[in-house]
């Protein structure tokens, strides 16, 4: 029997609370194991990472689902999307640094920890744990269930529903409210690349280097170890931001940029006799290229950003996005109640 190419309604709800529940029994364990506290952490990582795989595979086995047909993984791209994905990483960090710290203050304000232990970096091996363990396997674990199976499991209630569940989703799942805000909007910007693009690896790329900033920057640059919320500082962390947002936009244009099959234009003419559109001829497109082809990318680049301001494009770029993925039902009552105990458990985990 072949197998499917996408994965059912029931198959996210099914991926995400078996992995839950197996998490919640795994961490039961894992708070007696008497060993360094930098082993527990490690082990606290890769422990959910390998349930989220575990599970997905087994659950697509067991419903026949051709996972790579389901959650296109295309390895064979141009390498530039390697370069772009790794500058949209790094404006993004720069863009949200200063409103997460600003969140952050106020959680604490409100006596909410919002705290992330990671292992100490002091030698080789705790490099290599924290690149394999902290960077690569959440990386695979949860793109594939946040926006692989999800994306795949909720096709039919359209893009923009699987854009801001995914985001919603994958910070909730964290249970930590110092990752709630900044996973929230991480989620819906690798949701939307996930669609566009239709390559989970451009997803896992941002994920991997979103994590290895977070993990090694503090080390390599003292100053994002601990940032006092001085007038200079305030200062730096505005012109990152601004910089971050430029450098976000324009590396999400050039990722989810039309594809060239060739450099040809190629030239139709209708035949009355085929009823068709014949190619008869085609032409070299030209190009500009280097610093002119730059300028004209920062450019448009800029008029994006300039633009998203005027009166109603935020609803028509929704409405293109929308034509693009479009919703063919509303979110059943199973989804809604879905969403309703995710938020409860967070909730109960942040109070406690």
């Amino acid at each position: 029997m072949e197998k499917r190419a996408y994965y059912d309604e029931k198959a996210f709800p099914i991926v995400f609370f078996v992995s839950f529940y197996l998490i919640l029994l795994a961490s039961m364990f894992i708070t007696k194991i008497t060993a360094s506290a930098d082993v527990v952490s490690y082990i606290s990582f890769a422990i959910p990472q390998l349930i989220y795989i575990s599970v997905t595979l087994i659950y697509s086995r067991a419903t026949n689902t051709a996972l790579l047909k389901a959650v296109p993984i295309r390895v064979k791209m141009k390498p530039s999307l390697y370069l772009w994905s790794a500058a949209a990483t790094v404006g993004l960090f720069c863009f949200a640094l200063l409103p997460n710290m600003l969140v952050m203050l106020l959680l604490n304000a409100i006596g909410l920890r919002t705290t992330v232990s990671v292992p100490a970096l002091g030698n080789a091996a705790s490099v290599l744990l924290s690149l394999a363990i902290i960077c690569i396997l959440p990386a695979i674990g949860e793109e594939l269930v946040f926006r692989g199976v999800l994306a795949s499991s909720f096709k039919n209630y359209g893009g923009a529903a699987i854009v801001f569940i995914s985001g919603l989703l994958f910070s909730l799942s964290h249970f930590n409210t110092a990752q709630t805000v900044y996973q929230f909007f991480i989620g819906i910007l690798l949701a939307y690349l996930f669609l566009k693009t239709d390559n989970l690896l451009i997803a896992v790329l941002i994920h991997f280097f979103n994590n290895a900033i977070a993990v090694f920057l503090p080390s390599i640059i003292p100053f994002f170890a601990s940032i006092a919320l001085t007038g200079i500082n305030i200062l730096v962390l505005s012109i990152m931001c601004v910089f971050g947002l430029f450098l976000l936009v324009f590396s999400i244009r050039k990722l989810t940029a039309p594809r060239r099959a060739s450099d040809a234009i190629k030239v139709f003419e209708y035949q009355p006799d085929s009823g068709e559109f014949v190619a008869v001829a085609s032409e070299k497109k030209h190009r500009s290229r280097g610093a002119k082809r730059l300028l004209a990318d920062v450019k448009a680049t800029f008029f994006a950003i300039i633009s998203t301001f005027k009166k109603g494009e935020l609803s028509r770029r929704k409405k293109a996005f929308d034509s693009l993925f479009p919703a063919r039902r509303k979110l059943g009552a199973v989804i809604k109640i879905m969403i309703a105990v995710i938020i409860g458990l967070w909730l109960i985990t942040i109070l406690l």
